[in-house]
């Protein structure tokens, strides 16, 4: 009995946990909901990673054009302690000095999504997804 109890207490401890809440684990931010975009684990993204930085400071407003399907890592640098926020995705982080704001997303609608100051109340940039390329081969749509 004692030994059975020793193995099934092992093997707990061994069998990672189960996700209860149905929601996504993969740790990434989405684009959208939208009906017909799975991209759930069981789907892979198609696009390309793609690595964008905006530096906070003049009064340009950065421009990061990617395609839908496409993961993008942004890091967004301030002088002044302030939040950033992509209102259309319902993010925001804290960005600081020493510390820039980081933001994973993962295109899957076509759009156009000003990132801003909270407290400066400003526009800093602007992601622009764009149509996924089309493969190889493929015949137009």
């Amino acid at each position: 009995m004692l030994v059975l109890l020793g193995i099934s207490t092992i093997a707990a401890a061994l069998v990672p946990p189960q996700d209860r809440s149905g929601g996504d684990t993969t740790g990434r931010a989405r684009t959208s909901t939208q009906k017909g975009t799975d991209t759930g684990p069981d789907r892979v993204p198609t696009g390309q990673a793609l690595g964008a930085a905006i530096e906070v400071g003049g009064k340009k407003t950065t421009v990061v054009p990617i395609r839908v399907g496409d993961q993008l890592s942004l890091t967004i640098s301030s002088t002044r302690a302030d939040q950033v926020e992509i209102p259309a995705l319902g993010l925001l982080k804290a960005v600081a000095p020493d510390a820039p704001a980081r933001f994973n997303l993962l295109a899957e609608r076509e759009g156009d999504y000003p990132i801003r100051l909270v407290d400066a109340d400003r526009v800093v940039g602007r992601i622009v997804v764009k149509p996924k390329r089309k493969a190889a081969g493929q015949p137009p749509a």
